[in-house]
C-alpha cells in the first residue's frame, strides 16, 4: 500500500510551483496526448487567482459533441439542456438559471434570438473556438450580468496558431433521424507574414443533423376533470349517468362531482414523433497586426446561419378540453384518473410544421498598447447582431367518438377507441394554423482600459476601465391566421412510419402507426405561402432598449502572512442601467402604443484571494457581488395569450435584475506532475428574487380565437406576471480530480483520468411563499472520463449525469425532469503525422428523457404521485461519427 502511494502521489511534497502572468485559476480539462499543454495549464492555475474553468481548442476539437455546450457539460458545475434529440442547447452553472450565466464571444456580449437573455450553443459548431472559460468568482474587470458565471467564448487568432492548415471531414449517423448520413467539415487557415508582425486567420465549419424523438405526454395535468365536470352539469341527482369508478358502478351525482373536482387527469393525452433537422454554418475570420513591438491592432469576426426544420406529428384525445363529452369509466390511483374511458370525444392528427432560420453576426475589433513597459492600455469596439424568423404551420383534422386513454404506464400510454388512426375517411377537418413571428437583437459597445505592472511584491498592479453599451432587442409577432377550410383527408394523409421510418416507435408496446398530414402538399394547398397575408399583432410585439455605462477600478496585492505568501486582487465596479421598454396596449379604441422609462445602479465589488500554504498546496477565497439583468421579454409590456387554455402573460418595464453576494473558497493539491485534486465550497445570497404573480384577469383584445374558433376576447384569464419577490439561497461543493497514469508501467501508462462532481443546494420562496428549489437545479451531478493514449492511438470514454431538477410547470403543478446520464466514447488513430482517422459515438445507450408533474406542499414538502404524472416522454438514439482530421 505504501509504495502504491508513493506512485500514485508521484513526487507530490517536491513539486514546485511555477509562476506565470495570470488573472485566474484555470481547472483545465486537456485530453490526453497534450499533457505538456496539461502541465502548462495546472502551473498557470498555481499562480491564479480567481476561481475559473476552461476547455482547450484540443478538447473542443476532439470530444464527440455536437456543439460547445457539450464541450462544457463535462467542466464541474456545468450543465444543459437538451433539446428533443438529444443535442445540447443552454447552460447553467452551479444550479442557476440559464439566463444568469453571462455569455461572450472574445471578451463582449452577443446577441441572441432568444426570448431571454440566455445564449443559445446549438447555433455554432464546437471546432470554431480555440478555448472557452467559466469564471465561476468574479473580479472588477468582468463585465456585470452572469449572477452565477461568465462563460468567454474565444475564436483563434493568427499570431497565436501561426501558419497551420487544418480539416476535418465526417460522417454522421442518427439512429433516430431520416435515414441519411449527415455531412460535417470544418477547416481553418492561418498565415502569418514579415517576422509574425501581420497575420490572418479564417476557418469555417459546416453540418447538418437529423435527430429524432419519439414522444408520448400528458401534455398539462389539472387537479380536477374539466371534461367530466362539464358533463355532470347538465344532469340533476333524478337523472345522474351511471359511470363505472374503478370498476364499481356509481350514479351518485354528489358523489360523481366530487370525483370531477378532485381527481387529477390529464388534459391531452398523445403519442408520436419529433423530429429536428438542422443546418448550420459558422464562419471565423481574425486579423492582427503588430506595427511596433508595443502596439497591436486586431479585428475578429464571427458569422454564423443557423435553420431548423422541426416536424412533429401527434395523435390525442382531448379529455380536458371541449364539450359534448359523455364519460363512461375511470381508473383512480391515490387521487389520480390514470384511465379513462369517454363517448363523443374529440381526437386528432395534429401535424406541426416549424422552421426556425437564425443569423448571428458578431464582430470585435481594437487596439492593444504596451506604453512603457509598465503602464498599457486597450480599447475595444464591438457589434453583435442577431436575427431569427420562426413560422409555425399547424394542421389539425380530428374524429369524434370514442376514446381511451391509460397511463398505467406512465411512459408508454395507451390510447383507443373506435377511431381507426390509419383510415383517412374518418377524418374531418379541424383547424389550420398559420403562426410567424421575427425577433431582432443589436448591440453596440465600446471599453477602454488602462493598468500597470508594478513588480512581485507590495502592490504589483492597478487597472481601471470603462465600458458602454447600447441594446435593443425586440419581436414583431404576427397575427396567428386561423382559416376555415375544407378538404379531403385523402388527399394530404401520409403515416407516421412512411414519414418518419419503420423505427418510429419501433420498441412501444402500444398502438403507434397513425395518419398525419403531408407538409409539402398541405403546405402549397391551405395554408399562405408567405407573410404578406397576415398583419403585424400589435399586442405582441414590443422593443426593449438597454444602455449600460460601467466603470471599474481593480488592485493587484503580493505580501506575506507569516511564512504564507499572498496574492490578492480586489477591485470594484459601478454600473448604470436605463431601460425603455416600447410596446402597445389594449384600450376600447384599439391598441395603443406605450412607452415605460426605468433606471437603476449598482455596486459590484470583489474580491480574489490566494495563499500559498506549502509549495503544492494552494487556499483560494472569493467574495463578491454580482447581478444578473431581467430577461428582455420580462420587461416588455406585451401580452402573450393562449387562448385554449385561457392564459396568458404580461412583461413589467419595473423589475429590478436579480443580485447575489457570494462566496467561495477551494483547496488544491497538485499531488504529483500534472495531478490535481481539489475541493471548492460555495454559497450565494439572492437578492430581489423574480417571481411570477397568478390573477384572474378580464384580457381585453380584438379578435383572438380558441381550439374551438370562438374568440375569447373580454374572458376571464388567468395572467402571469413577473414581480420582484422574495430572496433565496444557492450553495453547494464541487470536487475536481485529473491524474495521468504515468506511474503505471508500460503499456499501462498511457491510462489517465479526469473526474469532477457537483453537489449543491438551493432554495427559493415562490408566489404563493412555498419554499422551492431553484429551477434547473440539480443536487447532484458528475463526469467521469477514462482516458488512454500510446503512440498513434488514442481513446476516450465519458460519463456525464446530472440528478433530476425542476422546470416550469402550470396548473400549480412543478415539472421534475427525472436523472440523465450519458455516455459518450472516441477513438483515434494517427495513420501519418498529419492524418488522424477518427470514431466518435454519442450516447450510445440511448438514455431517454422523462419529465414528470409534481405537487409542492406549503411545508415544502413534494408529492409526486409515483411519478405517474407524465408530462413528456422522449426516446431518442444513439449518435456515431466517423472521418478524417489532417494538420499541416
Amino acid at each position: 500500500m505504501t509504495a502504491f502511494m508513493s506512485m500514485f502521489m508521484g513526487g507530490a511534497l517536491a513539486q514546485e510551483a511555477e509562476e506565470a502572468d495570470a488573472d485566474a485559476v484555470l481547472d483545465v480539462i486537456v485530453v490526453p496526448g497534450v499533457r505538456g499543454s496539461l502541465s502548462r495549464a495546472l502551473d498557470q492555475k498555481e499562480s491564479a487567482t480567481g476561481v475559473v474553468d476552461a476547455i482547450s481548442a484540443e478538447d473542443i476539437g476532439k470530444f464527440p459533441d455536437l456543439n460547445i455546450s457539450e464541450s462544457l457539460a463535462r467542466i464541474s458545475g456545468v450543465t444543459i439542456t437538451r433539446t428533443p434529440g438529444g443535442e445540447g442547447n443552454v447552460v447553467s452553472v452551479r444550479g442557476g438559471q440559464t439566463d444568469w450565466t453571462n455569455v461572450t464571444v472574445n471578451g463582449l456580449s452577443v446577441a441572441t434570438g432568444n426570448v431571454g437573455r440566455e445564449f443559445s450553443f446549438d447555433l455554432f459548431a464546437s471546432e470554431l473556438f480555440s478555448n472557452a472559460k467559466v469564471y465561476k468568482s468574479s473580479s472588477a474587470d468582468i463585465a456585470e450580468g452572469g449572477l452565477t458565471a461568465t462563460i468567454d467564448l474565444r475564436t483563434p487568432q493568427p499570431l497565436g496558431t501561426g501558419n497551420k492548415i487544418a480539416f476535418s471531414a465526417s460522417g454522421t449517423d442518427f439512429h433516430k433521424g431520416n435515414g441519411d448520413l449527415q455531412p460535417r467539415v470544418s477547416g481553418l487557415l492561418s498565415r502569418t507574414f514579415d517576422n509574425d508582425r501581420f497575420g490572418v486567420l479564417v476557418s469555417a465549419s459546416y453540418s447538418k443533423t437529423a435527430a429524432r424523438g419519439d414522444i408520448s405526454q400528458g401534455w398539462g395535468w389539472d387537479d380536477n376533470i374539466t371534461g367530466l365536470q362539464t358533463y355532470l352539469s347538465g344532469f340533476t341527482t333524478d337523472n345522474a349517468p351511471t359511470i363505472m369508478v374503478n370498476g364499481e358502478a356509481v350514479n351518485d351525482l354528489a358523489r360523481l362531482q366530487d370525483i370531477a373536482a378532485n381527481t387529477i387527469s390529464p388534459e391531452l393525452p398523445r403519442i408520436g414523433p419529433n423530429i429536428l433537422e438542422r443546418e448550420r454554418l459558422g464562419v471565423t475570420g481574425s486579423f492582427q497586426f503588430r506595427p511596433t513591438e508595443n502596439v497591436e491592432l486586431f479585428a475578429d469576426i464571427l458569422y454564423a446561419d443557423y435553420s431548423q426544420d422541426e416536424i412533429r406529428a401527434t395523435v390525442d384525445g382531448m379529455p380536458g378540453f371541449g364539450t359534448g363529452q359523455e364519460w363512461t369509466s375511470i381508473t383512480i390511483e391515490d387521487g389520480v384518473a390514470v384511465a379513462g374511458s369517454i363517448s363523443n370525444q374529440d381526437q386528432r392528427s395534429e401535424t406541426l410544421d416549424r422552421q426556425v432560420d437564425s443569423t448571428l453576426t458578431h464582430i470585435t475589433t481594437g487596439g492593444k498598447w504596451d506604453i512603457d513597459g509598465v503602464w498599457s492600455a486597450d480599447a475595444t469596439f464591438g457589434y453583435s447582431k442577431a436575427k431569427e424568423d420562426e413560422l409555425s404551420r399547424t394542421y389539425l383534422w380530428h374524429y369524434v367518438g370514442d376514446f381511451t386513454y391509460d397511463f398505467s404506464n406512465p411512459k408508454y400510454p395507451e390510447l383507443g377507441g373506435d377511431f381507426d388512426w390509419l383510415d383517412p375517411d374518418q377524418y374531418s377537418p379541424n383547424q389550420l394554423r398559420f403562426r410567424p413571428f421575427q425577433r431582432n437583437d443589436e448591440e453596440i459597445s465600446v471599453s477602454a482600459n488602462l493598468g500597470a505592472d508594478f513588480g512581485d511584491t507590495g502592490l504589483t498592479g492597478v487597472k481601471f476601465g470603462v465600458q458602454y453599451r447600447d441594446r435593443d432587442k425586440g419581436q414583431v409577432r404576427l397575427a396567428e391566421l386561423r382559416p376555415a377550410f375544407t378538404a379531403n383527408f385523402a388527399d394530404y394523409a401520409i403515416s407516421a412510419r412512411d414519414m418518419f421510418g419503420s423505427s418510429y416507435h419501433e420498441d412501444a408496446p402500444y398502438r403507434s402507426d397513425f395518419l398525419m398530414t403531408n407538409i409539402e402538399t398541405a403546405g402549397r394547398d391551405l395554408l399562405p405561402a408567405d407573410l404578406s397575408l397576415t398583419e403585424v399583432d400589435k399586442l405582441q410585439t414590443y422593443t426593449v432598449g438597454e444602455e449600460t455605462l460601467g466603470a471599474y477600478f481593480k488592485a493587484d496585492l503580493a505580501f506575506d502572512i507569516g511564512p504564507v505568501p499572498v496574492t490578492m486582487d480586489s477591485g470594484v465596479r459601478y454600473v448604470r442601467t436605463d431601460v425603455t421598454s416600447e410596446g402597445y396596449v389594449q384600450e376600447e379604441s384599439g391598441p395603443e402604443a406605450v412607452s415605460y422609462p426605468g433606471k437603476y445602479s449598482d455596486w459590484l465589488p470583489a474580491i480574489n484571494l490566494k495563499a500559498q500554504l506549502r509549495d503544492n498546496l494552494i487556499l483560494r477565497i472569493a467574495a463578491n457581488r454580482t447581478m444578473t439583468r431581467p430577461p428582455l421579454a420580462n420587461l416588455a409590456p406585451a401580452v402573450n395569450i393562449s387562448p385554449t387554455v385561457l392564459s396568458a402573460s404580461r412583461g413589467n418595464p419595473a423589475l429590478e435584475p436579480y443580485r447575489s453576494n457570494n462566496i467561495d473558497a477551494s483547496l488544491e493539491w497538485y499531488f504529483a506532475d500534472e495531478a490535481l485534486l481539489s475541493a471548492t465550497v460555495y454559497y450565494k445570497d439572492l437578492e430581489t428574487f423574480i417571481v411570477n404573480e397568478t390573477r384572474p384577469e378580464i384580457v381585453i383584445c380584438g379578435d383572438i380565437r380558441n381550439d374551438a374558433g370562438e374568440n375569447v376576447c373580454g374572458r376571464e384569464f388567468q395572467v402571469t406576471t413577473p414581480v420582484n419577490g422574495e430572496n433565496g439561497k444557492l450553495y453547494g461543493l464541487e470536487l475536481q480530480y485529473q491524474q495521468p497514469f504515468t506511474f503505471l508501467p508500460a503499456p499501462f501508462d498511457g491510462f489517465g483520468v479526469l473526474a469532477n462532481a457537483t453537489f449543491s443546494e438551493s432554495e427559493r420562496t415562490d408566489e404563493a411563499g412555498v419554499s422551492k428549489p431553484l429551477q434547473g437545479q440539480s443536487d447532484t451531478s458528475y463526469n467521469l472520463v477514462g482516458y488512454y493514449e500510446k503512440g498513434p492511438f488514442s481513446a476516450r470514454l465519458a460519463y456525464n449525469y446530472r440528478s433530476e431538477f425542476s422546470v416550469t410547470g402550470r396548473n400549480g403543478f412543478d415539472n421534475i425532469q427525472q436523472p440523465y446520464g450519458q455516455v459518450d466514447a472516441s477513438a483515434r488513430y494517427a495513420v501519418t503525422d498529419h492524418f488522424d482517422l477518427f470514431l466518435e459515438g454519442l450516447n450510445l445507450f440511448e438514455e431517454d428523457w422523462y419529465t414528470y408533474a409534481a405537487r409542492t406542499n406549503s411545508d415544502g414538502s413534494v408529492n409526486d404521485f409515483g411519478k405517474q404524472l407524465n408530462q413528456y416522454y422522449l426516446t431518442q438514439g444513439r449518435v456515431i461519427q466517423f472521418g478524417i482530421r489532417g494538420t499541416f
